[in-house]
């Protein structure tokens, strides 16, 4: 019963991943169809936000009991997910595997951290030096009873 419940679990976790990531395709067709740049920016910005929580959906349906999220893989689904939206970034992930977070406090988390790389990624795309190459670094660790 209890090996039942748990694929039951996944499976709606996968099946929310990817509403979320149809979502976004739809945003996405939206906004190539928009003229003004403010309004695609805007639309853009929503979609990144949706694959924020398909990400955390994602890293969720990885872990062995659906109710914590290895920090590992959130920052590693950030990642992917940025790369994805801006090519040619690199962006690389640090975080020991035994680093969880409860599932509750995952989708806020990949949300703030969503915004804090989108906006890291714009910002070094807009910069003199910026250059293809460059490499940014996700990392999480545990200091004392918070994680940093």
């Amino acid at each position: 019963a209890l090996a039942a419940q748990q694929a039951i679990a996944r499976e709606a976790e996968h099946r929310i991943k990817n509403s979320l990531q149809l979502v976004a395709s739809l945003l996405r067709l939206q906004s190539a169809h928009m003229a003004e740049p403010v309004r695609r920016a805007a639309v853009e910005a929503a979609t990144a936000r949706v694959l924020a929580v398909a990400e955390a959906h994602r890293a969720l349906q990885r872990s062995p009991d659906l109710r914590k999220v290895r920090v590992s893989d959130l920052l590693d689904e950030l990642a992917a997910g940025a790369a994805v939206q801006h090519p040619g970034t690199d962006l690389r992930t640090e975080a020991a595997e035994a680093l969880t977070l409860d599932a509750e406090r995952a989708i806020p988390l990949a949300l703030v951290l969503a915004e804090l790389v989108e906006g890291a990624v714009r910002r070094a795309a807009a910069g003199p030096s910026a250059a293809p190459s460059d490499t940014m670094l996700l990392s999480a660790r545990r200091r004392a009873d918070d994680a940093v």
